[in-house]
C-alpha cells in the first residue's frame, strides 16, 4: 500500500488545510518463524495503532488498506476513514474462485478485519464492484461511503515522457505485454494460454513483468514450445515498465478478479491499447476504452488480441480512446474528493 500512501501524500503536498503525517504501525516480524508472522503482524498493527492514537493529536486517522479494517474498531473513539481496495481473500474463503481457501487462522483474521469496517466514519471503495462485494457480505457502516478511483501519478502522463526516443534494441521485435504478480487472481497462466492461441498467426513475443515466474508457468511455456517467444522480466524498474508500456503493441490483462486494476489505465495513459477481462472491477474501470471479454474465456480474449494486432485502424482507435479515458484519472479530482471527505468527517 506504499503507492497509495505516496499518492495521498502527493495529493496534499503544499495544501494549507490538510496536513498528512504518515505512520506505519506494522511491526517487523521477519525474524519470526513463517507460521507466526501473519498473526504477529496483525497483533503489532493493533498494538501500535492503539499506541499511536493515544500519542497523536491528529484530527482523523485514515486506514489505507481494508485488510487492517479492524483498526476502525480499535480507533472507534477517534475519527476514522478506511479505504477498501478489494475483499478477494474473503471471496476466496467463500469458494468464489477455483483455488484453495485460506487456512483457518487466515480466515479468522480476514473476518476480524471485515468486522471493523462498520466502525469507520467513512468508507472509501476503489470501485463500485468492491462496494457491491462488501454490501453483499452484509457489511454496513455507521458513517458515509464513497467510490473513489485511485489516480495515476504524473509519471504516467504522456506529456512527461520523451516519445521521440528510439525503441531499445532488446524491444525491436514487436511484443504483447503483461504486468502482474503470481497471485491466482492475476491469472498469469491465462496470459500464456491466450498467447499460445494466437502465436502461430503473429510475429510477436510475449513479455511478462513482475516477480519471477513459478515452476508451473515455466513448465507450461515449455509444454507449449514457446520458450523462444516468452520472456519474464523480474522486478523491472519504473523506467523499464514505462518503456514496456510505450513500445508494446497491446497490454493483455486477463485477471480473474481486480478491486481496481492499475495496469490497464497506466497502459492507456502511455499510449498502449488494452485487451482485458471483465473480472471484478475491470469492466467498470476501462469502460469502452478496451476490448473486454468474459473471465476465463481464453478463446474470446485470443480473438480480441488477434483483432487488435491485425487491424492498425482498430489499434489506433483504441489508443486514442485509451488516452482520453486515462485522462480522467488525474490526481486533481482525487485530492478534491478526498479533501472533502476528510473535512466532512472532522466536521
Amino acid at each position: 500500500m506504499r503507492r497509495y500512501a505516496d499518492i495521498i501524500a502527493s495529493a496534499f503536498a503544499g495544501d494549507d488545510r490538510i496536513h498528512v503525517e504518515r505512520a506505519c504501525v506494522a511491526g517487523d516480524v521477519q525474524r519470526l518463524p513463517g507460521k507466526l508472522r501473519t498473526l504477529a503482524h496483525h497483533a503489532s498493527v493493533v498494538r501500535n495503532g492503539r499506541r499511536l492514537a493515544k500519542q497523536s493529536d491528529a484530527h482523523l486517522f485514515h486506514v489505507i488498506d481494508g485488510s487492517h479494517g479492524y483498526l476502525a474498531r480499535v480507533l472507534r473513539h477517534y475519527k476514522t476513514v478506511v479505504t477498501v481496495h478489494d475483499v478477494i481473500p474473503k471471496l476466496q474463503s467463500m469458494g468464489k474462485f477455483e483455488t484453495a481457501s485460506p487456512g483457518f487462522l487466515s480466515r479468522k483474521i480476514i473476518n476480524f478485519s471485515l468486522s471493523g469496517l462498520p466502525f469507520a466514519d467513512h468508507l472509501i471503495f476503489d470501485s463500485q464492484s468492491t462496494l457491491n462485494d462488501v454490501a453483499g457480505l452484509g457489511i454496513s457502516n455507521r458513517g458515509k461511503h464513497s467510490i473513489l478511483f485511485p489516480p495515476l501519478e504524473d509519471q504516467f502522463s504522456i506529456r512527461k515522457i520523451d516519445t521521440t526516443s528510439t525503441r531499445p534494441a532488446d524491444l525491436s521485435v514487436p511484443f504483447v505485454f503483461h504486468i502482474g504478480n503470481n497471485g491466482f487472481y492475476k491469472n498469469r497462466k491465462g496470459v500464456i494460454e491466450v498467447f499460445a492461441r494466437v502465436a502461430a498467426e503473429i510475429p510477436h513475443r510475449l513479455i511478462l513483468a513482475g516477480p519471477p515466474p513459478t515452476l508451473e508457468h515455466l513448465d507450461r511455456v515449455r509444454q507449449l514450445q514457446l520458450t523462444e517467444r516468452v520472456a519474464f522480466e523480474s522486478y523491472p524498474s519504473d523506467e523499464r515498465v514505462h518503456l514496456l508500456y510505450r513500445h508494446a503493441d497491446v497490454l493483455m490483462f486477463p485477471s480473474f478478479y481486480e478491486g481496481f486494476g492499475w495496469p490497464p489505465i497506466e497502459a492507456m495513459a502511455l499510449g498502449c491499447p488494452v485487451v482485458c477481462s471483465n473480472g471484478g472491477s475491470l469492466g467498470e474501470v476501462v469502460g469502452d476504452a478496451a476490448l473486454v471479454s468474459g473471465v476465463g474465456d481464453v478463446e474470446a480474449m485470443a480473438g480480441n488480441l488477434l483483432r487488435l494486432l491485425s487491424d492498425s485502424d482498430l489499434s489506433s482507435t483504441m489508443r486514442a480512446k485509451g488516452a482520453e479515458h486515462a485522462s480522467a484519472f488525474g490526481i486533481g479530482e482525487f485530492s478534491d474528493t478526498l479533501r472533502q471527505i476528510y473535512l466532512d468527517v472532522v466536521g
